[in-house]
């Protein structure tokens, strides 16, 4: 397996088959087809463009070499390569790319500010390690182009394991990068890294920060992981008329970071028991402040199965307004039979107004439970 069909497993693997591209050839408006990035991360406004390189080390390679290597095919090719990629994206009205789920999406904007660039190698074991661990380049045009070897940004994504908390590393790495390039230089990836987990802030780079990556239990996945449930997603839509209007669900749980999806598990694991005993109960629920995004949890009883539309979407346009998001998901569940739940969906997407009628019906029939302010950890001791 190559340096690129590695990279596409891991990236589908962790940020889903939708939003990873790694057939990235389209044609230009000239007609002349062209290679946009050797790999695409795509959701949303949350966009970063990769360039690979792997290095075939012949047998009669120095360590010389190996810099001349780099210097040529990671600082001048790769680098050159992303600011191409950029002035597609930009420039272009139309790239359409198909995804690693087969569904061709346009992916052009000139809107996104922020678009990470990465270029990702495999190097030879003679490169010497002061150029291992340079970890950017500056381009005039392109601005700071993040710069990894394989090892690395294989940890890294073990680590974060979820797009929202790639996205939050990159742009700190970068920030990193800007006040202290050659600190940066002189570290270790481990020690970024285990800088991030602990710090909001931008403060001065050490290496006793890489110890945080012993003390800290990173990869709980248990208890935040959505994949088996998102994985059910295109099966599902195989009736519908569009089989991307999942797409809209999966790209809020995919900004989200392992602390707001254990809340979101949390919730949907309980009422998912709740309506295979077939109890009635007040819906649960919560809001992402950051993505002005609600979500609200209905178990349902059998009986009720003819009204399930109704009330989902009166509860999820209630959640939304009462909390006053732009965007609100909400989930049904009905048992169907024995110790299985029918589950049904809905996303509402829209400017928030003042509607008396809403705040009437709130008055008098108040459907749910009060909420609390919380902070969610990314992160625990062990």
């Amino acid at each position: 397996m190559n340096l690129e069909e590695e990279m596409s497993k891991l990236n589908e693997f962790y940020f889903f088959k939708e939003f990873t591209y790694s057939s990235t050839l389209f044609k230009r408006e000239d007609g002349q087809e062209v290679e946009l990035a050797d790999n695409v991360l795509m959701i949303d406004d949350l966009y970063v463009i990769y360039q690979l390189k792997e290095r075939f080390e012949p047998e009669s390679s120095t360590a010389e070499k190996e810099i001349k290597w780099f210097e040529k095919k990671i600082i001048k090719n790769a680098c050159s390569q992303i600011r191409d990629s950029l002035r597609y994206i930009g420039d272009y009205d139309e790239v359409h790319l198909e995804n690693n789920r087969g569904h061709k999406i346009n992916i052009a904007t000139d809107q996104v500010k922020n678009i990470h660039k990465v270029v990702m190698y495999k190097p030879s074991k003679l490169l010497p390690t002061e150029v291992l661990q340079k970890k950017f380049h500056k381009s005039s045009t392109a601005g700071v182009i993040h710069l990894f070897c394989k090892d690395d940004y294989f940890g890294l994504i073990e680590s974060l394991a979820t797009p929202a908390e790639l996205n939050e590393y990159l742009s700190y790495r970068e920030q990193l990068i800007l006040n202290f390039p050659k600190i940066v230089n002189e570290l270790p990836e481990q020690a970024l890294l285990g800088q991030y987990l602990v710090k909001d802030e931008i403060v001065t780079p050490n290496i006793e920060y890489a110890l945080n990556l012993t003390t800290l239990n990173v990869l709980d996945t248990e208890s935040w992981d959505m994949t088996g449930v998102i994985n059910t997603f295109p099966d599902r839509m195989r009736d519908y008329e569009n089989t991307t209007d999942y797409y809209f669900i999966l790209t809020q749980l995919a900004k989200m970071t392992r602390g707001e999806l254990k809340a979101f598990k949390e919730r949907f694991t309980l009422c998912f028991e709740l309506a295979n005993e077939n109890r009635d109960t007040l819906p649960y629920r919560f809001s992402v402040p950051r993505l002005d995004c609600g979500f609200v949890f209905i178990p349902s009883r059998r009986e009720d199965r003819e009204f399930k539309h109704n009330r989902l979407t009166n509860l999820t346009l209630a959640h939304k307004y009462e909390q006053k998001n732009t965007k609100c998901i909400g989930v049904i569940f009905i048992n169907h039979h024995e110790k299985w739940c029918d589950v049904d969906w809905c996303y509402v997407d829209s400017e928030w107004e003042q509607n008396e009628e809403i705040e009437a019906l709130l008055s008098e029939c108040y459907p749910f439970r009060p909420v609390t302010v919380r902070k969610t950890d990314r992160y625990v001791e062990k």
